[in-house]
């Protein structure tokens, strides 16, 4: 069992009483686990759970279920306990460059995403989006998980879809859009006619201003980022139905997951 959520099961316990978990505690599990072990979170179900002691924990989870990547189950009247009020607090005080590029990290298919990834997604120079990214880090609104690597809560790419619907707009989304997945394109078809130069035989157009692909040193360079992207390329591969290029996108990204399998790291 991970350590987030032991230490979110005791939070339910604290809050619940032992005898209410200890009766469904696979549930529990789920509610934590659907809770991401946000302290916040747990907090709102845990008061929604003690104003109806009588329902079972079985219902909170599927209103749970019923409503993720919204959020519609967490809202509360007490802005204390809000997560739109609690996130807001630390979104404005974020610079402009840092809040438009949290706003786009929505877009992004996997929770994480890289430093060259999200420099393409926003369109801006990468040391300026290192520190954007900094910055976010700083607020706790995304973590860095390894170096160069960031992960955002998905309550807060919620909030953040939220913003970027009311703030950007449908076109400056659309070429965000756009640009994040040309961005894995090119470096899929870089990543392949290293690994495998025969078996690539699509010629790019040139990617829209903006778009700064993943560069690589060497084949091992090019087997560990398809490695480390193993997550992100199939939900692209699923996301990309309104995109123009959809045919030689997917090709292209399915002949990197291919290498990945047929190429190990050297």
């Amino acid at each position: 069992m991970s350590v987030f959520v032991t230490v979110g099961l005791e939070l339910l316990e604290h809050r619940l009483g032992a005898d209410r978990i200890r009766g469904a505690r696979t549930t529990a599990k789920e509610i934590v686990d659907l809770c991401g072990g946000l302290p916040l979170a747990l907090a709102v179900v845990s008061a929604r759970a003690l104003m109806h002691p009588h329902f079972p924990l079985g219902a909170l989870a599927q209103h749970l279920r019923d409503n993720q990547d919204s959020l519609v189950a967490f809202s509360s009247h007490d802005p204390r306990t809000d997560p739109r009020s609690v996130f807001s607090r630390s979104y404005d005080t974020l610079s402009g460059g840092a809040a438009a590029l949290f706003r786009l990290l929505s877009l992004h298919p996997s929770q994480d995403i890289t430093l060259s990834a999200a420099t393409s997604l926003s369109s801006t120079h990468p040391r300026a989006t290192r520190e954007y990214m900094a910055e976010l880090v700083d607020r706790n609104m995304i973590v860095e998980q390894t170096p160069g690597r960031y992960a955002c809560h998905t309550l807060l790419r919620s909030y953040a879809a939220e913003l970027g619907r009311s703030v950007d707009g449908k076109e400056i989304l659309a070429e965000a859009r756009a640009r994040m997945f040309e961005h894995y394109l090119h470096s899929a078809d870089a990543a392949t006619t290293l690994l495998a130069p025969h078996n690539s035989d699509v010629v790019l157009p040139p990617p829209r201003v903006g778009v700064r692909p993943q560069r690589f040193d060497d084949r091992a360079d090019a087997a560990q980022w398809i490695v480390a992207e193993r997550y992100v390329l199939p939900a692209l591969i699923q996301d990309v139905r309104h995109y123009p290029r959809v045919d030689t996108f997917r090709r292209q990204l399915t002949a990197a997951l291919e290498m990945c399998v047929e190429s190990p790291v050297p």
